[in-house]
This record gives C-alpha cells, sequence and structure tokens, in this order.
C-alpha cells in the first residue's frame, strides 16, 4: 500500500544524482526546464516507480504485489504534483507554468 508520507520520506532521501535522474526522464530534450502543469506529476511518478522497485526487490514481493503498487503510482503522483505546485504558488515561487532544473 502506498502511503504518502512514506513516499516524501523517500524522495527527501534521495541524493541529487537521482533527483536529477528524474528530471532527465522527463526533460528529454534538455531544455533546462519543464511544462508544470503537464510534466510535474511525471517527475513524481518516476521517483514513485523507483520507490515500488526498491520496496518490491527489499521485501521480495511478488509481481502481483508491483502491480497493486503501480495501480496507485500515477493517482499519488497527481496527488504530490498538485499539493506541491501549491506550495509554489503560496510560496511565490510559481509565476508561470514552467520550472527550472535548478529549481
Amino acid at each position: 500500500d502506498l502511503q504518502t508520507p512514506a513516499i516524501i520520506a523517500y524522495i527527501l532521501r534521495l541524493s541529487n544524482d537521482q533527483l536529477i535522474e528524474a528530471w532527465r526522464s522527463v526533460d528529454v530534450n534538455d531544455d533546462e526546464h519543464i511544462n508544470i502543469p503537464r510534466q510535474l506529476h511525471l517527475i513524481f511518478l518516476h521517483l514513485i516507480n523507483h520507490y515500488i522497485e526498491c520496496e518490491t526487490q527489499a521485501t521480495q514481493q511478488t509481481q502481483v504485489d508491483k502491480a497493486d503498487y503501480q495501480a496507485c503510482a500515477i493517482p499519488l503522483s497527481k496527488k504530490l504534483s498538485s499539493v506541491f505546485q501549491t506550495v509554489l504558488t503560496k510560496s511565490g515561487y510559481l509565476q508561470v507554468d514552467k520550472m527550472a532544473k535548478d529549481f
């Protein structure tokens, strides 16, 4: 069962290299920015899928268990994206619909 607090804790423990890998999985043209409404959830999806991979390997779960996790991954990635966009807006950072890689 994917839990938001566990995912957030996992993301906060990631290295800069791991975060950049997630960024590059979305910014395939190396534009150094992403379109927040269309692409931010894809970064979260990448991170969640990495979490699922680590969790299923660590606990030796079956492919069925992994599929159950992945069914929750897309809605959770959209939820995290929405929350993060709200934080960006309230902090004054989000004034346009793009985010730079160096954020």
